[in-house]
This record gives C-alpha cells, sequence and structure tokens, in this order.
C-alpha cells in the first residue's frame, strides 16, 4: 500500500543493525512466495503499515537486533515478540502491529521469537542473515509526523483470520491474498479518514470491541 492520504516530505536515511542475534533479511516478491511464509499476514502487515509495498524486503528476528535510527522515520513491528525505542536515555516500549514514529538518533531494540521489522522504503538485495554493523538505506521523514500515523495499526477484529491463515494449508495463497487485501484496503480508507481530521472512537458492539472513525460533513 502506497499512502497516498497525506504528502509526506522524505528524504534518504540509513538504518544500521548494530548488533543481534539470528537476524534475517527477507524478500517475498510475490504472493506465491508471501503465502509459503509461516505468518504471511504478519509479513504483509508490517509493510503496509510504514506505505511499503506487501512484497518489499523486510527484516525477521527470531532471538534480538538493535538497529540504530539516524534521522526520523517510520517503522512498524509484527508477529510476535516485543519491541522498545531508546532515545536520548529514555527506553519506551512500544505497541507491536502499528506504525511506530522513531526520532533521530535512537535505538529501535527488538526481540523475537518471531518478529518482523520494517522500515519505510528499505533498500535491501538479496536474503539470509544478517551481520552487524550492516547498513540499509530508507526513507526518513523531513518535515513531521504524518497526520495519519493514528490510523496506521490493525484493529484486533482481523487477528483470528491471521491465525486461521497461519495455522492452516488449505487454500492458503487464497486465503492469504484474500486477507492482505482487505487489511489493504482498511489501511487506506483509515489513512484518508485520518488525513482529513476524522476522530477516532472505539465502541463496544455486541460485546465486540470496534474502531470507529467519525467524520464531520459540512
Amino acid at each position: 500500500m502506497t499512502n497516498d492520504a497525506t504528502t509526506i516530505d522524505e528524504t534518504t536515511g540509513t538504518v544500521e543493525l548494530v548488533d543481534g542475534e539470528d537476524v534475517s533479511l527477507l524478500s517475498a516478491d510475490s504472493l506465491k512466495n508471501l503465502a509459503q511464509l509461516e505468518d504471511p499476514c504478519a509479513y504483509a502487515t508490517c509493510n503496509l503499515l510504514v506505505g511499503n509495498e506487501e512484497y518489499s524486503p523486510l527484516f525477521e528476528v527470531k532471538g534480538r537486533a538493535r538497529f540504530y535510527i539516524e534521522k526520523p522515520l517510520i517503522a512498524a513491528v509484527t508477529g510476535k515478540g516485543s519491541a522498545k525505542v531508546v532515545s536520548d536515555g529514555e527506553s519506551i516500549k512500544v505497541e507491536l502491529w502499528k506504525a511506530i514514529p522513531i526520532p533521530p538518533k535512537s535505538y529501535l531494540i527488538v526481540k523475537g521469537p518471531k518478529a518482523y521489522v520494517s522500515f519505510s522504503k528499505l533498500k535491501a538485495d538479496g536474503r539470509g542473515k544478517i551481520k552487524p554493523k550492516s547498513l540499509f538505506k530508507v526513507s526518513a521523514l523531513n518535515g513531521g509526523i504524518p497526520k495519519d500515523i493514528i490510523a496506521r495499526y490493525l484493529p484486533l477484529s482481523f487477528f483470528d483470520e491471521i491465525r486461521r491463515i497461519r495455522q492452516s494449508a488449505d487454500d492458503r495463497i487464497k486465503n492469504v491474498m484474500r486477507t492482505v487485501n482487505k487489511i489493504k484496503r482498511h489501511l487506506q480508507l483509515s489513512c484518508e479518514a485520518a488525513a482529513r481530521g476524522a476522530k477516532l472512537v472505539r465502541v463496544n458492539v455486541q460485546g465486540i470491541p470496534m474502531d470507529v472513525w467519525i467524520e464531520e460533513i459540512r
């Protein structure tokens, strides 16, 4: 998903894997390759949250990874694990399955057992284990955090569907394509609403938590 809802001034930045254990670079390239992954929806969502195409390259962390972020940028972490941002000596735990605005000269620390990490417009070739001190080009922010950042997360309503795909091989390519397209459409509409100034409201409908965007029409 390329987010056209908000105009974002971008510049080139870098991300360095300072140190880590069991960190790999993955690239799905196609729907068939995406569907063959253990958790294809986590992979695709991680990319979509930062505005990348769902098949774009990203990092898989099964152990631990510490990334150094030179300039402000948007990242995301999905899958299973934990993440925190360390900036100016302060450590802040961040949520998975949502876009993370990271300030300049900060560290993103991710722990597995199986987490995916994406950065906006990550430029990387090949696949396989990544060595410490490896440097990668990414797209950095040049003009502040985008207005639609509040909309770049995956609601709870998607997780049962994602779990079923992870646990079943039946019609896998078809189910992955359908679910990823639903996630992409949801993020597109939510980002467009947020960019227009809509407000996010969480409600309970028959005991089911739902997120609703409310927009005043003038």
